[in-house]
């Protein structure tokens, strides 16, 4: 399938620490240590394909001091995976069924 353009609306929230957490659980738990939490909201042009049954999204952030970060998004029947390349790199993997833990600064 060829690309189709798309816009991605994406919404994040970022729960802010005074400590590091001692463990995943009391981060997700929002435990003593949250002091607050930050949301924010973009809409970005991005472009959608079908692969092998894989459904992809590919889109990039620019964070208005010149760096630009792009993100793909691919999603399966029993996973949804988030690859970002720019001034940070991450991978983030989720399947059904399975617990993920995914740190990056």
């Amino acid at each position: 399938m060829r690309a189709q353009k798309v816009m991605v609306q994406i919404t994040g929230t970022q729960r802010l620490f005074s400590e590091w957490p001692e463990t995943a659980d009391s981060a997700q738990d929002g435990g003593a240590d949250s002091t607050e939490t930050a949301q924010t909201q973009q809409t970005l042009p991005g472009l959608y394909s079908c692969q092998k049954g894989a459904h992809f999204v590919v889109y990039e952030e620019d964070d208005g001091e010149g760096h630009v970060t792009r993100s793909t998004v691919k999603i399966t029947e029993d996973s949804f995976e988030v690859m970002r390349k720019g001034a940070g790199c991450v991978r983030m993997a989720f399947r059904a069924g399975r617990r993920s833990e995914c740190w990056y600064d």
